[in-house]
């Protein structure tokens, strides 16, 4: 993928496509090969994976007869972490403004509290500067206030009303598993003039904002 060849280029390799076999398996081994293998853990043995000659290997007793079957599996675990570091990746490159006069999109990542509910996880270090405190955002048209704290966009309220409305509105769009662990849904945070006229709507698996 070229978005991939784009990411990993630097000024010691200006052109991954033309680098040297060895050049990558120098920048394999320094990350993510160290990472997997548990060398920047406190303790390796807790590791999934080791190195052996310089071999990654994972730390799985896998009969032969489901060995093919395991491969395919982490083929596609593989793809899949891909596509959603590239969706990271396109978050980053189009997360831009924040200042007055300019647009604002972010993407915000729904996941479940300790009590089962699902919120908005803010994900600053990836976003452009989102607010603080109660902030009037359109869902669908309409009004509401979203209550903005440190990590988590946690409660969402109708006008005229203190109940929160976030686990109903998440779930209407994404389902009663809505931020469950395995899933992979995101909400795209807008804002079309600097810090106001913010708006929320559902995106989709592969990064693009649904019709309102």
């Amino acid at each position: 993928d070229p978005r991939l060849l784009r990411d990993v280029a630097d000024a010691t390799s200006p052109d991954p496509a033309d680098a040297a076999a060895e050049v990558w398996r120098a920048y394999m081994r320094k990350n993510p090969m160290a990472a997997w293998a548990g060398e920047m853990r406190a303790d390796p043995r807790s590791a999934p994976f080791v190195l052996v000659d310089e071999m990654l290997m994972a730390k799985l007793d896998v009969a032969p007869e489901l060995r093919p079957a395991v491969e395919e599996l982490v083929a596609e675990i593989v793809d899949w972490r891909l596509v959603r570091y590239l969706d990271d990746l396109q978050t980053r490159q189009r997360g831009v403004g924040g200042g007055r006069g300019g647009p604002v999109v972010a993407q915000l990542k729904v996941a479940q509290n300790a009590s089962g509910l699902p919120i908005l996880f803010l994900r600053r270090e990836h976003n452009p500067p989102l607010p603080h405190g109660e902030v009037e955002v359109l869902i669908d048209g309409q009004p509401h206030t979203a209550r903005f704290v440190k990590v988590a966009c946690n409660v969402l309220t109708r006008p005229g009303s203190d109940t929160n409305v976030l686990p109903e509105v998440l779930r209407g769009w994404f389902g009663e598993d809505a931020g469950a662990t395995g899933t992979h849904h995101t909400v795209e945070l807008t804002a079309a003039d600097g810090d106001r006229g913010w708006q929320l709507r559902p995106v989709d698996r592969v990064g693009q904002a649904e019709d309102a």
